[in-house]
């Protein structure tokens, strides 16, 4: 309707008030024209892409079935590994709204953090599954006890540093990156 409402617009300004059936078509194909979406890539990008993707997808899932085969070692490493980058990403993600403001210790108690929750987390589990072996060893039988405290003192000297770093002014920001990375190690 507005193109012909454009159209009469324009016929009026000329001289002709009435626009021929004939224009009116016209106008109506030249505005589907411009309505149609793009054309979809040829097929032979399509195939480029399945078979690019193949070729990427067939030594992944090889060495997936290669780490399986060597043996929860190397599985616990591999899921450290893919934590490890997924927080990098998530961090990267979180730290990109607020660079320009030079924070100081953001990314090493970021990280900081995340060591100390992996300790807590995966000594929680090698502790409750080893016992046995941990009692040999004076040291590991240390540990072992008072895994928790550790944990615990860990945790507040991370805290006690983001408390340290803060600045006034960035207190809001500071705080809800605090928190992002909270959020972060929980997931």
């Amino acid at each position: 309707k507005q193109w012909y409402q454009r159209r009469v617009r324009a016929m009026q300004a000329d001289g002709d008030a009435s626009p021929s059936l004939r224009n009116r078509r016209k106008d109506k194909d030249e505005d589907e024209e411009q309505i149609q979406p793009a054309a979809p890539p040829p097929p032979s990008n399509k195939w480029k892409n399945a078979w690019v993707r193949f070729l990427y997808s067939v030594p992944m899932i090889g060495g997936f079935i290669i780490i399986l085969w060597l043996g929860p070692l190397y599985v616990s490493a591999l899921i450290v590994l893919l934590q490890v980058k997924s927080f990098h990403e998530l961090m990267v993600i979180g730290h990109s709204k607020y660079s320009s403001l030079d924070l100081p210790w953001y990314r090493v108690l970021n990280w900081y953090f995340l060591g100390v929750a992996n300790y807590f987390f995966f000594g929680e589990s090698l502790t409750s599954s080893f016992r046995a072996l941990f009692m040999d060893e004076d040291y590991l039988n240390k540990l072992a006890n008072y895994h928790r405290f550790i944990s615990y003192w860990l945790y507040l000297g991370g805290f006690i540093a983001f408390v340290l770093s803060l600045q006034k002014k960035k207190y809001m920001v500071q705080f809800t990156l605090f928190g992002w990375t909270h959020i972060v190690l929980l997931c």
